[in-house]
């Protein structure tokens, strides 16, 4: 029998909102629990962080970051790393224009990429398949 862990620790930037953070924690578990079934859920760590304080959205929006914006970001990911996250979902869409993998001692998921590639995907379907949408989440 292998030593290794079921499951590694997911790390989560919360979104924008309460809401999307909360959206984003329900999709890993469920997902999870589809996978392996019985009442296995993710093992996660999420940082819910009140971008009412952080001002990144509004420097992305008009192309100047301050350095202390990304230095916070890169706090949280070492932060999240430190408490055991072996990958760091950035919930926030914005975050990967701030951030890259060299700014975190953990892989990153950048969301905008993730979803950028997805529609890719849709719109050019891989040899042999048609194209279309992904599958609906119940």
């Amino acid at each position: 029998m292998s030593s290794e862990p079921l499951m590694k620790t997911i790390g989560l930037i919360g979104g924008m909102s309460w809401e999307s953070s909360l959206l984003y924690y329900r999709l890993l578990n469920e997902t999870v629990k589809q996978r392996l079934g019985g009442l296995h859920s993710a093992k996660c760590i999420l940082d819910s962080v009140d971008f009412a304080e952080f001002e990144v959205y509004e420097e992305l929006c008009v192309g100047q970051i301050r350095p202390d914006s990304k230095a916070g970001a890169v706090d949280t990911i070492r932060h999240l790393a430190r408490q055991g996250a072996e990958g760091v979902i950035l919930g926030c869409t914005e975050l990967g224009l701030l951030l890259g993998a060299d700014d975190s001692p953990v892989p990153l998921f950048d969301t905008m990429r993730i979803h950028a590639l997805a529609a890719v995907d849709c719109a050019l379907p891989s040899e042999g398949a048609a194209a279309g949408p992904p599958p609906a989440s119940p």
